[in-house]
């Protein structure tokens, strides 16, 4: 088995520039031979979809329309302990734009209305919806709560609206965490929609819903650094003893997403919680040209490359840089 590693880590090589990051790469991130293949195969893929003139639209468009969260996550900056933004809102017009956009190309993919926030905390969220799902109607509208507040009335009202999916990540501390005990008021929903068919569908697995996933979070997780934003991470990266290295793996985030501020700015990743690395305006530009931009494709370039110098974010980041969402979108 281990002469069978080493084969592998020599023809994939070029993954890294040290052998000792290729085998954590291997064991700790892409842990099969399979992932490995993935991997190279999405990036040629990626990279031939580069030389094109108009690079094909994103996999999935981020839109953050309130800049504020009701949860107390302790990786994460936006936590309302730590979120250093301004509380405000997207403009209207700002939103109708985006979704005109996408209509005139036909967008067909996921369109999520949250990135790095609380999107029920916005109460437009349902005419948001809305808009979208008529002018858009191949697109896939979901949305990600943290579930702090939410009623049964708030999902009924907002598949109402035209989504199609939502996920309720329950973020409760260590103690219920390891009992795998939800928070009382997703306890009260997941029993409320137990008797709602429209959820439950054909499906009798316990706490299974169609249409919605229910999952359970650690709230004081040690995840990602989040692009050098992660408050639990701070001491990787701000160590006077010791000059964090961003590892050299490559990144697909640049290839296939797109996030959206109030601001109507567009980041090149949602790790970038602060938008440090702005790709251009929304309010100033086509959302298609801004995709198509030098910028992006440059970016795109280095990160399929594994250089995560190329931007200031990106040298703080330990995303591991794919998803196994990619790898079925093309059939690898």
């Amino acid at each position: 088995m281990f002469s069978k590693i080493k084969k592998f880590i020599f023809k994939y090589k070029f993954l890294f520039r040290r052998k000792n990051k290729l085998i954590y790469y291997y064991t700790k991130v892409l842990k099969n031979y399979n992932d490995i293949n993935k991997v190279n195969k999405l990036k040629s893929i990626y990279q031939k979809k580069s030389l094109e003139i108009d690079f094909f639209l994103p996999r999935i468009i981020h839109i953050e329309t309130r800049t504020k969260c009701s949860g107390g996550c302790e990786f994460c900056l936006a936590s309302y302990k730590t979120d250093p933004r301004t509380d405000g809102s997207m403009q209207e017009e700002t939103v109708e734009k985006i979704i005109n956009e996408l209509s005139e190309v036909n967008y067909n993919n996921r369109l999520s209305f949250y990135n790095n926030n609380e999107p029920f905390l916005d109460k437009r969220i349902y005419s948001f919806i809305q808009i979208a799902r008529n002018k858009l109607p191949k697109a896939f509208l979901e949305l990600k709560t943290n579930g702090k507040g939410l009623k049964i009335e708030n999902i009924e009202r907002i598949f109402n609206s035209g989504l199609d999916f939502l996920y309720i990540n329950d973020y409760v501390n260590e103690e219920n965490f390891k009992k795998n005990l939800h928070s009382k008021n997703i306890l009260k929903i997941i029993e409320q929609l137990k008797k709602m068919r429209r959820f439950k569908g054909k499906n009798n697995e316990k706490n299974k819903f169609e249409r919605i996933d229910i999952g359970l979070r650690f709230e004081g997780a040690v995840m990602n650094t989040r692009a050098g934003t992660a408050p639990n991470r701070q001491a990787d990266y701000n160590s006077n003893e010791k000059i964090y290295k961003s590892k050299d793996w490559i990144c697909f985030r640049p290839s296939e997403m797109m996030t959206i501020n109030k601001e109507g700015y567009i980041g090149a990743c949602s790790e970038d919680l602060l938008f440090s690395e702005k790709m251009g305006n929304i309010n100033k530009n086509n959302i298609i040209n801004i995709w198509n931009s030098e910028k992006f494709k440059n970016t795109r370039k280095e990160l399929l490359n594994g250089n995560r110098q190329c931007m200031s974010t990106c040298k703080k980041c330990d995303y591991r840089g794919f998803t196994q969402e990619s790898f079925l979108d093309f059939g690898i």
